[in-house]
């Protein structure tokens, strides 16, 4: 089932670029949160 959701998504352009979007704005969003780990912690107050 799931392999028929991702053939699915995958024929979606839409859905694609969405996906495609979400994971690289989440992949800077810990690239940035690891490289301001040392300097400080955006999650704590």
């Amino acid at each position: 089932m799931i392999s028929e959701v991702l053939a699915n998504a995958l024929m979606d352009n839409d859905l694609l670029a969405f996906l495609a979007g979400a994971g690289l704005l989440v992949l800077y969003l810990i690239f940035s949160a690891l490289t301001e780990m040392g300097t400080k912690l955006p999650w704590k107050k």
